[in-house]
């Protein structure tokens, strides 16, 4: 991962120059220029630092307590602007005055660090080692303490400063600095979670500290890329010191994960406005220059910033790990390789190079980088973790199975779901898809098969937690295993293996919109049922203009703040798919994918491959849109196109109108804040009950009845008066999804059942793919004492989003209950993609088959409940014989006669066919 050079630590520098003049006599005038000093420094104001502390470091230099504290200040000023060679001959002339002090010690190893000269870095820490072992060296101050963890740090070992760091933290507990050092020592291991506690003390005792919310931000990232709350703890920091270079970084960095190059472009510039010779800007201009096919340009960078720092490990593995999240994963590679020729004992290239190996699924290189980057830093969790996961988890529990085109990596438990279900099907998709792109991946393609999300995660990331089912690097899919019926795995592996070929045909340059839209739009195409559906959710985001057009639609999924929205990215990205394939057909998606090989940009990709214009392009995708969705256009939605938020001083202004202030309720409603939709509702109230209602303002009383009955359900007022109000909201002729529903569930807790449902069924009929309303009225007719009418509600809501196996094979047990065929036909094949070895559903889709004569199907769904284990075999084999008898196959009738009875399927059977 990436840390800011020499921790970043400003504030560091000012710490140990405090303890450093403290009761050393400094006269109040040098006291208040180096007061004034250090306050600049914090600011980001390096010049006016510099020049106050300049002639402080130079009148006293190291003779003095005082004198060292301006040198410390001096330098990191120097340091921050790139002026090292400054910097580092003002240290070492501080520090041959002054041979036993640390922290112009740990200063200096810094700043040799940041110039590549390991050399010094070591010798400093053979010398400061002896020093600290000296009887009049005091062990006890932490500033001490803190300079010496730092030196073990920059020295590499790192046993010995996270110890160091304890014990300041133990000795300024006041301190926020000691916490800052620990924490951005985890952090250079990936321990995030140990991080994040120090950067929390640490905001305990200097809540606005900007080296520590800038490190915060990066555990945020770390531990589940919450980008939102990163950015904000980043602009806390650049609130304190604008030219933060930590934070300008990191705000880069997540600008180029969410492909926004002028962004990153941008904050480039700034860093560079600092410090001509950031080595965080350099490796985002090189990764940059790489994602973008800009190859003299990545030259020029990588050159420019090994004449800064020699052997520049970090250089390379920061640009190839963002490779790595752009899905560029052979460059990646190449990327790590360089690394190697300039820093051959780099841990963390190692590190990385095997991490990618394994990722394209060269498993003997890659763990052969990985333990060579054990032998040179054991205390990397993510190495630490992949090793641990290959070697003792991988190696007694997994075994491989393959089959024509496709390899796997399972548990033996697992294996007859996938030899029986998953493979053949995985097979018969993938021939599909090599007939489709005209492409066909070289070698097998390894999909492997998890049980433990935790193993899943570590082979993924490298760390025990992830919040995704699956993952594709290109020639590897890693998922969590079938059988666990916690996913669609019909979907989920679809989906995968769709990206397989996106990203091989475009040798890994295709847009994320495209490739997810790709995939996305596959699985529609394998079956209907599998189509993603939340287009109300779709609908409400191009009413309130919140998605991006054509040419910068991955974007979608970056800035996604929800579970909801990232849904949005996938199903827009999905309807961009299908507009194009319609208007344009699928030759001109394959000519995008290879365009994109050849390195050709978004937008001129796009209008090459339609003929059109962007401009042009986005209108026909939005006319696409709204035909799509126009049925929603008719209706009242009051959620998705009125909800509105105010700003705290319009909210109070004299001049905001009634209207305004329920719009602002529904708004805070919708975003859980009650406290604000309380305080707009009944300011909202007093404005309505003073003023008389102007004709022609029909809606207004619709949303106003509306959002009264909102604000009931959420007090808990009378339901009845809820009933009364999304009534007369209809009864003024604005009908809609979200007026129906929310009218059956309160007719529910009247319980109105009849109102109930007929709420639910016009709710679906004006909103067919949405679960909730199909859930509601199996609830509805429940009541009414409709069983069959409350399962087929309930089905239908399984079927939209079928992904609980739990569920699903409920559903079938209640059909064979219900002696509904017809149900567990049309069920039974979708629990299957849910949970393949479930031997009673495998059983009741073979009874169902077999009374409506499909023999054949029949038999091979008693075969499968059979190899699963259903619980009464001997009948099920002798169904089974039966079957075989009549389809004319007499010796396996024979083989498999058991019994004489049919299965006795739970509930009810439906008797066989005479």
């Amino acid at each position: 991962m990436r840390l800011p050079f020499a921790l970043d630590h400003l504030r560091a520098a000012s710490f140990v120059a405090t303890l450093a003049v403290v009761g050393a006599g400094a006269a109040p005038c040098f006291a208040a220029s180096w007061q004034q000093a250090q306050g600049l420094l914090q600011q980001g104001r390096y010049e006016q630092a510099l020049h106050v502390a300049d002639p402080l470091a130079r009148g006293k230099g190291g003779t003095t307590a005082s004198g060292r504290a301006s040198v410390l200040i001096a330098a990191r000023a120097e340091i921050a602007m790139g002026l090292l060679s400054q910097a580092r001959k003002r240290l070492e002339e501080a520090t041959a005055h002054a041979p036993s002090n640390l922290p112009l010690r740990a200063e200096l190893s810094r700043v040799a660090m940041a110039m590549g000269d390991r050399a010094t870095v070591h010798l400093i820490l053979q010398s400061a080692t002896r020093l600290w072992q000296q009887p009049s060296t005091d062990r006890r101050n932490p500033a001490n303490l803190v300079a010496m963890a730092s030196i073990a740090q920059q020295g590499e070992n790192w046993k010995w400063g996270n110890e160091l760091f304890r014990e300041a933290v133990q000795r300024a507990p006041n301190s926020p600095e000691p916490n800052v050092g620990w924490a951005y020592l985890f952090l250079e291991k990936h321990a995030a979670k140990e991080a994040a506690a120090c950067f929390a003390d640490a905001l305990k005792v200097a809540p606005r500290h900007p080296d520590a919310l800038v490190g915060l931000a990066r555990t945020q990232l770390e531990k589940g890329y919450d980008r939102i709350a990163a950015q904000a703890s980043l602009q806390a920091a650049l609130k304190e010191n604008p030219r933060h270079l930590g934070a300008l970084a990191l705000q880069a960095e997540i600008a180029l994960d969410g492909e926004d190059f002028q962004q990153t472009e941008t904050l480039i510039n700034s860093l560079r406005n600092v410090n001509p010779r950031d080595p965080d800007a350099a490796w985002l201009a090189a990764a940059v220059a790489k994602i973008r096919n800009q190859a003299q340009r990545y030259e020029d960078e990588r050159e420019a910033r090994l004449d800064v720092r020699p052997g520049d490990g970090d250089f390379f593995a920061n640009v190839a790990e963002a490779l790595v999240r752009q899905r560029r994963y052979h460059d990646a590679r190449a990327v790590t390789e360089e690394c190697l020729l300039q820093a051959p004992r780099e841990a963390r290239c190692h590190n990385t190079l095997g991490t990618t190996l394994l990722r394209l699924g060269e498993e003997a290189n890659g763990l052969r980088e990985l333990r060579t980057a054990f032998e040179a830093d054991p205390y990397n969790v993510r190495t630490y973790n992949q090793l641990q996961l290959f070697e003792k988890t991988i190696k007694t529990k997994y075994r491989f199975y393959e089959t024509e085109h496709l390899r796997f990596r399972v548990q033996a438990a697992d294996q007859l779901a996938l030899e029986r279900i998953v493979a053949p099907h995985l097979e018969e998709v993938f021939r599909g898809y090599v007939k489709r792109y005209g492409y066909t991946p070289a070698g097998k393609v390894t999909l492997e098969l998890y049980a433990d999300p935790a193993d899943f995660a570590v082979r993924t990331v490298g760390l025990p937690v992830l919040d995704v089912t699956a993952v594709c690097f290109g020639p590897v899919i890693t998922t969590l295993t079938p059988t666990a019926g916690a996913m669609n795995w019909g979907i989920v592996l679809s989906h995968e293996l769709a990206h397989v070929f996106s990203i091989g045909l475009s040798q890994e340059r295709v847009p994320r919109w495209l490739t997810e839209g790709l995939a996305e739009w596959e699985t529609g195409q394998l079956q209907a049922q599998w189509r993603r559906r939340d287009g109300l959710a779709v609908w409400t985001a191009l009413r309130r203009k919140s998605l991006p057009p054509l040419g910068g639609l991955s974007k979608a999924f970056f800035e996604a703040q929800s579970n909801e929205e990232a849904v949005v990215a996938y199903l827009y990205s999905a309807h961009a798919v299908e507009f194009l394939i319609q208007r344009f057909g699928f030759e001109a998606i394959r000519d995008m994918l290879l365009a994109f090989a050849q390195g050709k940009e978004e937008g001129a990709t796009l209008q090459r491959a339609t003929s059109m214009s962007l401009n042009d392009l986005n209108s026909a995708f939005a006319q696409h849109l709204e035909a799509r969705y126009s049925a929603f256009a008719a209706q009242f939605l009051p959620t998705s196109t009125d909800a509105v938020a105010l700003t705290p001083a319009n909210a109070e202004s004299p001049h905001v109108t009634a209207d305004e202030l329920v719009r602002a309720t529904l708004f805070a409603l919708q975003a859980a804040n009650m406290g604000a939709a309380t305080s707009h509702w009944a300011r909202a109230q007093k404005l309505v009950a003073t003023s008389k209602r102007e004709t022609g303002k029909e809606r207004s009383a619709a949303l106003y009845a509306f959002v009264s009955a909102r604000m009931a359900e959420q007090q808990g007022a009378d339901v009845a008066g809820v009933v009364k109000d999304l009534q007369s909201v209809i009864g003024r002729g604005f009908d809609g999804y979200e007026v129906r529903l929310r009218l059956g569930m309160a007719a529910l807790q009247t319980g109105d059942w009849d109102l109930a449902r007929k709420s639910f069924e016009k709710a679906v009929a004006l909103a067919p793919d949405e679960v909730e309303g199909w859930m509601f009225l199996s609830e509805a007719r429940t009541r009414l004492a409709d069983p069959h009418g409350a399962l087929k509600a309930r089905l239908q809501g399984f079927l939209l989003d079928p992904q609980n196996g739990k569920m699903g094979a409920e559903l079938v047990r209640q059909s064979l209950a219900l002696q509904a065929v017809d149900l567990v036909l049309e069920l039974a094949p979708w629990v299957v993609f849910v949970d393949p070895d479930d031997a009673e559903v495998h059983a009741a889709h073979g009874r169902a088959l077999q009374v409506t004569g499909r023999h054949r199907e029949a038999a091979k769904a008693y075969g499968h409940a059979l190899a699963f284990g259903y619980e009464d075999a001997a009948a099920l084999k002798s169904a089974l014989a039966k079957l075989h008898e009549v389809l004319g196959d007499n010796p396996k009738a024979d083989k498999t006669r058991a019994a004489t009875q049919p299965p006795p399927l739970r509930g009810p059977a439906p008797p066989l066919p005479q």
